[in-house]
């Protein structure tokens, strides 16, 4: 796995807040931490159990309201994400029954 975002200067961009902005707001603090190099990234060949996992974040790369390049999924390694994140799949979400709460397409 990767850092999930290619530059640190990521930012939202929405006019107003999500009820779980919070969530997504520690997701990028450990996003940029990978990236400036202060969190190992680690390639953990076992699927993680999902089980107790309380949400996913869905990373969409779009350019220029083009095409959907590529689609990422991470959950957190532990409570809401002070322990870092961890890549799944799609389908391990879909076996997990997990739910799409909110969406937000700036």
């Amino acid at each position: 796995m990767g850092p999930p975002f290619c530059c640190v200067n990521i930012d939202p961009c929405r006019s107003r807040p999500l009820d779980h902005d919070n969530k997504f707001s520690t997701f990028i603090t450990w996003a940029r931490e990978m990236l400036e190099g202060s969190e190992p990234v680690i390639d953990d060949p076992i699927i993680p159990s999902l089980e107790g996992k309380p949400y996913a974040v869905q990373l969409v790369r779009q350019v220029n309201y083009g095409p959907l390049e590529s689609k990422r999924y991470f959950v957190p390694r532990g409570g809401q994400g002070d322990q870092g994140y961890l890549e799944v799949t799609e389908g391990d979400l879909v076996n997990a029954n997990f739910q799409k709460l909110n969406s937000w397409k700036g």
